[in-house]
């Protein structure tokens, strides 16, 4: 996606790190987009410390609001006596905290992000620290591979189907034999 679309780095990058943080439950899957965000900031004349700091920022942001996370666990679990259940929680939570993460990519767009523009890099260009930014070549992705991510994603939406029907306000299960404590 992100070389695909390469002029919207901005805001693809932090929604591919969102959604992917979302879906696993941690922000370290993050760490693989990394060399990708530079490498397509880059080719567009994009400072990479734009896309770079809001996929990780929005990363972060994503494990209050992933269901399989701990925290959202945690969370539910306490706020549910208080007559919050998890589905309430998720549909507040992942719309609000990716409109967040979205905003801060519309505001980052009014900054100065030409990299041309940028001192230090045409001073560390010229001194040749590093080569100028090529664009690698797409690998076709496998069958196989995309039908484990298709299980995948169905192992979570069971996680969260199964979440809230042993919920008290949703109680499709009764009686509890795994819970979430």
């Amino acid at each position: 996606i992100l070389r695909k679309h390469p002029k919207q780095i901005n805001y693809l990058a932090p929604s591919v790190a969102y959604f992917l943080t979302i879906l696993a439950g941690t922000g370290h899957t993050v760490f693989s987009l990394i060399p990708v965000i530079v490498e397509v900031s880059q080719s567009q004349n994009i400072k990479p410390k734009a896309p770079l700091s809001l996929a990780v920022v929005s990363s972060q942001v994503a494990i209050t609001a992933s269901p399989v996370s701990a925290a959202v666990v945690f969370m539910s679990g306490i706020l549910e006596p208080l007559g919050a259940n998890y589905l309430t929680l998720l549909m507040v939570w992942i719309p609000t905290t990716f409109l967040a993460c979205m905003l801060t990519a519309f505001v980052m767009g009014f900054t100065d992000l030409k990299l041309d523009s940028d001192p230090h890099y045409l001073e560390r260009l010229k001194a040749r620290n590093f080569s100028p930014p090529t664009i690698k070549e797409e690998k076709e992705t496998s069958k196989s591979a995309k039908l484990s991510l298709w299980i995948f994603i169905g192992g979570v939406v069971a996680i969260v189907f199964y979440a809230s029907a042993i919920s008290k306000n949703i109680a499709l299960i009764s009686p509890v034999v795994l819970g979430r404590d």
